[in-house]
């Protein structure tokens, strides 16, 4: 459900040239999904990463109920 959700935030922002791919980082405390598509943007739109990746988690809506602690 996350990827699917990330997936689909990520292909909203509709930007040329910047790939959308998610991947499992290979340690775990990197986390479960990761991409390189805020780097990608700042590059391109001479922006903070960080924000960017905020601006994302804003966008990604996950019921709470679906999530694991």
């Amino acid at each position: 459900m996350l990827e699917q959700e990330v997936i689909k935030v990520l292909s909203s922002l509709n930007i040329e040239g910047i790939e959308e791919g998610l991947e499992i980082p290979p340690q775990p405390e990197f986390g479960d999904l990761a991409s390189t598509v805020c780097f990608q943007l700042a590059k391109k739109e001479k922006q903070d990463p960080k924000r960017i990746a905020e601006e994302i988690v804003k966008k990604i809506k996950i019921p709470k109920k679906s999530l694991i602690k």
